[in-house]
């Protein structure tokens, strides 16, 4: 092997990561076009939460997928769209029993847990 193509090698290798890397990034991409293709056909907030929670949970392969809504500091929240059952709306959340949910309302960060058993 020479060294031109050991170089040639290590740059097919960096081509091959960064063609992923696009290809993640479009579908990505595609996921928030169809999220705003629909919002833009709703008048209804809850409507256009609802949409977001699928189009995520269907984009992205997830098990669950929901939107809560709560104020900063607040010891409550509402789940108001969930992708797993579209028609669970306005449910109210106790902070307290969800320390991750809770972190995240208070960081801003999304956050994800493990089922519990």
């Amino acid at each position: 092997m020479t060294i031109n193509s050991a170089l040639t090698h290590a740059e097919g290798e960096r081509l091959a990561a960064r063609i992923a890397e696009l290809e993640h990034e479009r579908k990505h991409l595609l996921a928030v076009i169809e999220i705003l293709k629909e919002a833009s056909s709703s008048l209804h907030f809850i409507d256009i939460l609802q949409s977001i929670a699928r189009k995520l949970g269907e984009s992205f392969g997830l098990d669950r997928c929901s939107i809560f809504l709560g104020e900063k500091g607040g010891k409550q929240v509402r789940l108001v769209a969930s992708y797993e059952d579209p028609t669970i709306r306005n449910y109210v959340v106790d902070l307290e029993r969800y320390p991750e949910l809770k972190k995240a309302m208070q960081s801003g960060e999304r956050c994800s847990f493990r089922r519990r058993q």
